[in-house]
């Protein structure tokens, strides 16, 4: 009996991989903890789900969340502080630090991580709610929207949970899948005075990893961007368009800068110059850009390795990794014959 769960969880386990059965189990688990902000006296009012607090140049304020655990076991819940970054596709994205060019915060002064402090994790006894404070030293400035938040992150398995699945009857085949939830909460501070919005577009070229257009998209000012929309044409050097769509509405993070993608939608990909036509309602005021950019052989060729690396560079025979799958499939299947001609030639 003991062999034949073994062949069974071979059988399982190669067909997990194949599938992307590892994924869905994945998704499917439930989120450990939640969190909820408890509001200060200075929220703005209707807001919800996030501080959105007026305040004052200096002060420093102590702020609280309640985190619940949503399981019948202790979780370990991490805490960090993050800045405000705009989503290349729009949209916040909050990181205490990201290396990209996709998206950038153009000036450290409207970073607020380093204004935020949190304790760096902390324990939750199950089906309970633990009361976390978080203190908030304001910057000394007048003017504009500040943008950042805290991260809260968990493992989807307690060291409890790793000893006992390791210590489950040998005779059982099981595997474990080791997730991580993370919540952001936003914190957006709003200074005394407004500040005059700074909306503009930058410079276009090709990404070949993805085989997309960017535009660059600006917001210069110490706020908020808030929602504009727009649309985009792509056209070859003859000036004939080659597909055209809409983006937005979204909004960008205080001072922030973010390549906008295109998906690559005509029928060919070749070597040549192209440019990129913006239309976009921003402010209520029309902005009409025009940027030219140019796609070379090595941009084509880069793109070809990642989504067909057999034909960008031939191999001879048969993969590494093929070999090595019917190898363990040719084990697993001699395996069950003995096994099944041992039962056999018993009876």
């Amino acid at each position: 009996m003991k062999l034949y769960r073994s062949v069974l969880f071979a059988l399982l386990f190669f067909t997990v991989i194949l599938t992307g059965g590892a994924q869905t189990i994945a998704q499917q688990n439930a989120m450990p903890f939640s969190v909820e902000p408890v509001y200060p006296d200075n929220q703005t009012p209707g807001i919800q789900g996030y501080f959105s607090l007026d305040v004052t140049p200096e002060d420093t304020q102590a702020l609280r969340v309640n985190i619940t655990n949503n399981r019948e076991e202790e979780v370990v819940v991490n805490l960090r502080p993050a800045n405000g970054y705009t989503n290349p596709r729009g949209g916040m994205l909050y990181e205490t630090d990201l290396d990209s060019e996709n998206t950038v915060i153009l000036s450290d002064e409207v970073k607020l991580a380093e204004h935020i402090h949190v304790v760096e994790s902390i324990t939750i006894p199950a089906r309970e709610t633990e009361e976390v404070e978080i203190e908030l030293n304001v910057p000394n400035r007048e003017e504009g929207t500040l943008l950042g938040g805290i991260i809260f992150s968990s493992h989807g398995l307690t060291a409890e949970e790793e000893e006992r699945m390791a210590q489950e009857d040998e005779e059982e085949a099981s595997f474990s899948i080791r997730t991580e939830t993370a919540i952001a909460m936003a914190m957006q501070l709003n200074f005394p005075q407004s500040i005059e919005p700074q909306f503009s577009i930058g410079e276009a070229g090709f990404l070949p990893t993805e085989a997309q257009v960017y535009i660059e998209m600006l917001n210069e000012a110490d706020s908020i961007q808030d929602n504009f929309t727009g649309e985009y044409e792509v056209m070859n050097v003859d000036g004939d368009v080659l597909f055209a769509g809409e983006f937005g509405p979204f909004k960008m993070a205080p001072s922030t800068r973010i390549r906008y993608p295109i998906d690559w939608q005509a029928e060919t990909l070749e070597p040549g110059d192209y440019s990129v036509r913006i239309a976009a309602d921003v402010n209520q005021e029309e902005i009409v850009e025009q940027r030219e950019f140019t796609i070379d052989d090595e941009e084509i060729q880069e793109y070809v390795e990642r989504v067909m690396p057999d034909v960008a560079q031939p191999q001879q025979g048969m993969p590494a990794w093929a070999w090595a799958l019917i190898g363990a499939l040719t084990g697993v299947i001699l395996v069950g014959i003995v096994f099944i001609w041992s039962r056999n030639r018993n009876t």
